[in-house]
């Protein structure tokens, strides 16, 4: 697999459990959510196998440079 997946929303209960089941397939997964969420959710993000097949963005989808910087390469958008 070769897509690049953006996950708004990605600390949530549904975000988390599409991260495993992306990450378990093969996908390369972008996780984008407010930065406190991301927080409160460390664990996760430290515990999740991800072989290098993760990246974390922090910011709001009403920041347009941050939702920008967030989506360059990717493939799908999962909102």
């Amino acid at each position: 697999m070769s897509d690049k997946i953006l996950i708004t929303g990605a600390a949530g209960l549904i975000g988390k459990s599409l991260i495993k089941i992306l990450l378990d397939s093969g996908y390369s997964v972008v996780c984008f959510d407010l930065s406190e969420q991301f927080y409160r959710n460390i664990d996760f993000f430290r515990n999740v196998k991800n072989s290098g097949k993760m990246t974390v963005h922090s910011g709001s989808i009403l920041d347009n440079n941050a939702i920008r910087k967030a989506i360059q390469g990717v493939d799908v958008v999962v909102h």
